[in-house]
């Protein structure tokens, strides 16, 4: 039995952190919210994640620079099992937003989140931005 603990300890635990460190390495960036409620917003909502701090900013479409700071807070990643969970913190303004959310999807150009912790589904779609 100890051997067998051995082996997953020198042998999958390592692919395991690899993977993390690759997730959060897409993660990091700009993230524009695809707004599937309201398509005809007059505002985008992006999304900007850097050493583990997210600042949600809204930027009107007819004036860019006008530009208002939403939240700001922290935010991890987290592994659990065949799962990974976006876990967001300290949001003061969005308290819906303060949940752990499943990832869905998380490449180099899309990000879809689920969270199931207040009454219903919330879902957030995000293309990234260069």
């Amino acid at each position: 039995m100890k051997i067998i603990k051995y082996y997953f300890f020198a042998v999958i635990f390592p692919f395991i952190i690899t993977g993390c460190e690759k997730e959060d390495e897409l993660l990091d960036g700009v993230w524009e919210r695809v707004n599937v409620e309201d398509i005809g917003a007059d505002y985008i909502e992006e999304w900007h994640f850097f050493d583990r701090i997210i600042t949600i900013k809204q930027i009107s479409k007819e004036n860019p620079d006008d530009i208002s700071v939403l939240d700001e807070g922290i935010y991890i990643l987290k592994p659990v099992f065949n799962k990974t969970y976006l876990s967001l913190k300290n949001l003061d303004r969005h308290p819906a937003y303060t949940y752990d959310w499943h990832v869905l999807t998380l490449n180099s150009d899309q990000m879809v989140i689920i969270n199931d912790e207040l009454n219903g589904t919330l879902k957030r779609e995000f293309i990234k931005k260069d």
